[in-house]
């Protein structure tokens, strides 16, 4: 028995009978787990997925209802009505142990299976669809209203993603939800390029992951520029990886973009300073003009280890002011 259940054992029995009934099942899996129960041999559906859909399906529940009671509360308190709702995302992150982010994500999206798309989130509760693909139901249709997204969700029962692979029924998602509104969809994607960033988090092993949300065709500029130089970087005879001179190339165009904007920094006030005599700002402008033509060139062209000149996509951040 799991030290959960053993601690359940010193403690009041739960009056409620689904709490009592998951336990149960918790010790039952654990039993599968540790060997003390043979699983049973299933190849068409394993009995895993479904559990995990079904479990996903009971978070979608517990999260709708907990809303609409602490909102009752709300309400029979007469909190304010623009404070009605807050609270819950953060009384859900703490309870499930996850940041603001996913736990605002996680009752979105729970809201959106619970009201708007019933087939969907009947197939989850069946464990005949995968929480993976329930989710992508959700954001694809996030362009259309109620209406129009019940409609989505019958249609796409009927085609049967269940029965499909996760790209299969991706493509038929996405194909159904533009086919109900194509300007609002064409429109989400306009109105998403404003969101465009570049973020850093950790890493193990003294490791950092820096990813790019780009517009489509500035990624795959970005990416064939890399690969290019990599390949030719690689036929030369370096012996890095492609990733690996990718990676360094990279990181190095990122660097000299960051000197030339502290070089810029440092020299502005200098430039632009009204008590220095006529003498001293000749020299100072043509430092600073010199500086910045040294570091455009820079920033466009630097030789690597192999001593291969590449052309990388500084000029990208330009086009978007």
């Amino acid at each position: 028995m799991s030290a959960f259940g053993e601690a359940c054992e010193t403690e009041p029995p739960s009056a409620d009978p689904v709490a009592v009934r998951l336990d149960e099942i918790l010790d039952e899996l654990e039993a599968v787990v540790t060997g003390s129960r043979r699983c049973p041999d299933r190849s068409d559906s394993p009995a895993g997925e479904a559990a995990r859909a079904a479990t996903a399906a009971l978070q979608v529940a517990e999260s709708v209802r907990f809303a609409q009671s602490q909102v009752a509360e709300q309400l029979a308190a007469d909190v304010h009505p623009d404070k009605i709702g807050r609270g819950i995302v953060e009384q859900i992150g703490l309870a499930c142990r996850i940041s603001l982010v996913i736990a605002a994500r996680r009752l979105n999206t729970a809201r959106a299976l619970w009201f708007e798309l019933p087939d969907t989130y009947t197939q989850l509760i069946a464990g005949e669809l995968s929480e993976r693909a329930a989710e992508t139901v959700v954001a694809e249709t996030r362009h259309l209203d109620p209406e129009l997204r019940r409609q989505v969700d019958e249609q796409l029962n009927a085609a049967g993603i269940a029965r499909m692979g996760f790209k299969a029924a991706t493509a038929s998602i996405r194909k159904t939800a533009y086919q109900a509104d194509p300007h609002r969809y064409l429109e989400r994607g306009r109105t998403e390029r404003q969101h465009r960033r570049i973020g850093v988090r950790p890493a193990p092993d003294t490791m950092a992951v820096l990813t790019g949300y780009l517009l489509v065709e500035q990624g795959i500029a970005c990416y064939t520029a890399l690969r290019q130089h990599a390949d030719a970087a690689v036929a030369t005879g370096d012996d890095r990886t492609r990733d690996q001179i990718m990676a360094d190339t990279d990181s190095l165009s990122r660097s000299r973009i960051a000197l030339g904007v502290r070089r810029r920094r440092r020299l502005s006030p200098r430039k632009n300073a009204s008590s220095c005599s006529s003498s001293v700002r000749r020299r100072a402008i043509p430092d600073a003009r010199g500086s910045g033509r040294a570091a455009h060139r820079a920033g466009h062209r630097h030789r690597c280890q192999c001593g291969t000149a590449t052309h990388d996509a500084t000029r990208f951040p330009d086009q978007l002011r």
